[in-house]
């Protein structure tokens, strides 16, 4: 399935669970009411953590690495990151590596609009929540394709494939711009 989805942003000290998240300047709020906290600056875009749908508070003890500026055709990187949660009074353990790559250039055709000078960053996100309750783990592996104006730091457009265990979903995200 495919779900249509519009991120807007705002001062991570103004979104619910934002006080969590001090270190964080920015939120980003989806339509499904989560929320990604990042710390934006002139060299990085770091993802701190995350609140699912309103509940699930997963902070970051080593956050993630989700951009490194100024990206580049043909740029490469890669970055681990971990967290400890609690969700449905269980407690996981986080672990994720992330690879990105910025594998294109070019115009980007929408039926609402079109956008030039654009690169595209693919990112292959894999993550293992440990259940350290005797549960079952989590695996996820999302790939992402961004694709990004050389002069703003969030993507106009993106398509995510995200895989939880069995399930497969996949997103597109449209930034208003």
């Amino acid at each position: 399935p495919s779900v249509g989805n519009q991120v807007t942003f705002q001062t991570a000290s103004s979104a619910p669970n934002g006080a969590t998240f001090n270190t964080s300047n920015i939120a980003g709020r989806d339509t499904l009411n989560s929320y990604l906290f990042y710390t934006t600056d002139i060299s990085d875009l770091i993802v701190d953590g995350e609140v699912v749908s309103g509940s699930v508070q997963i902070k970051y003890d080593n956050p993630e690495l989700l951009f490194s500026y100024p990206l580049t055709y043909q740029k490469t990187y890669s970055d681990s990151f971990t967290a400890t949660y609690q969700a449905n009074s269980m407690i996981y353990k986080r672990k994720g590596f992330n690879e990105v790559s910025v594998d294109g250039y070019g115009t980007l055709i929408l039926p609402s609009k079109t956008f030039s000078n654009l690169l595209r960053i693919k990112q292959v996100e894999t993550i293992l929540d440990s259940n350290t309750s005797g549960g079952a783990d989590i695996a996820i592996l999302r790939t992402v394709y961004y694709w990004y104006r050389t002069i703003d730091k969030f993507p106009v457009f993106c398509v995510e494939i995200k895989t939880v265990g069995t399930t497969t979903n996949k997103f597109i995200y449209l930034n208003a711009v």
